[in-house]
Formats: structure tokens, C-alpha cells, sequence
């Protein structure tokens, strides 16, 4: 069963929302020394958002995409003005029912494929009504 995708809209507002970006980059492994924030600022709207009048936001349900590191509740950020490619996550719909896949082609033919090993490929061709909505360009997970 395809994974289902509940659509937003996107509020336009002239609220930009930045915060403090620290100095140095945080290791994954050991401890460093603590430094100071700086002077520059993160803009979420310029981070995410590369042309606003062609994206949309979409809130994954289900977990054929976990293995992407794409989770059920995460919300992707999807641009319909680029063109996919094999490897790039999108937003599909097949007969009308939307979902999230990444493209690939094996043997020539183009696939939508989960990241979990009970979804099985997705062919593009046949009897399926294929439209790519869009390719995922952010995923936003949280951790609480």
C-alpha cells in the first residue's frame, strides 16, 4: 500500500524567521571545546524555501520511507519546478492516491521505490496513472 501524504499550504507572511548560527560546527563524535555564537543568522524562509510560488509542504504517513530516514509525521518540503531525476525523492500520484518514492531506473525502466523492504518497486508505465508532483527538496524531522 503506497504512502499517503496529507497537503498544507503555505501561509505567505513577511515574517522571516532566522536564528543564531553557533561559530563551529557540532561533532557527532567527541566533545569540543564550547564556542561562542556569531554574528551571522540562519533564515529558515531563505533555507528551505528556493522558489515559494512553487512549492508546498507535505506531511509523510506510514513507513516505506524509513529507510531514506524519511518517517511518518516528518513534513517535506517539495518544489514542483524541478525536473526529477533518478535518485531524487518525489511526490507522486499513481491512479489519483499520493505518495512519497524515490525514482530510479532499473533495466532501462523508470521505478518509484520505497526504502522499506515490504514495499516492492512501482512501475512507471502500464495500466498506473503516473504524475510527479514534485521532487522533495528538505525533510523536517522532529525529535520530540
Amino acid at each position: 500500500m503506497p504512502t499517503a501524504a496529507r497537503f498544507h499550504a503555505r501561509a505567505h507572511s513577511d515574517l522571516q524567521m532566522s536564528l543564531p548560527l553557533y561559530v563551529s560546527r557540532v561533532p557527532a563524535g567527541y566533545p569540543s571545546a564550547a564556542e561562542d555564537f556569531s554574528d551571522s543568522r540562519i533564515d529558515f524562509n531563505e533555507l528551505l524555501i528556493r522558489r515559494e510560488e512553487h512549492c508546498f509542504v507535505v506531511t509523510v504517513v506510514g513507513e516505506s520511507m524509513q529507510g531514506a530516514g524519511i518517517l511518518s509525521g516528518d513534513l517535506l518540503v517539495v518544489d514542483r519546478s524541478l525536473i526529477a531525476k533518478p535518485g531524487d525523492i518525489v511526490v507522486a500520484a499513481i491512479n489519483d492516491e499520493a505518495l512519497v518514492k524515490e525514482l530510479i531506473v532499473l533495466d532501462g525502466l523508470h521505478y518509484l521505490q520505497s526504502h522499506h523492504p515490504d514495499y516492492p518497486p512501482i512501475a512507471i508505465a502500464g495500466d498506473n496513472d503516473v504524475s510527479i508532483w514534485g521532487v522533495v527538496c528538505h525533510a523536517i524531522h522532529s525529535l520530540r
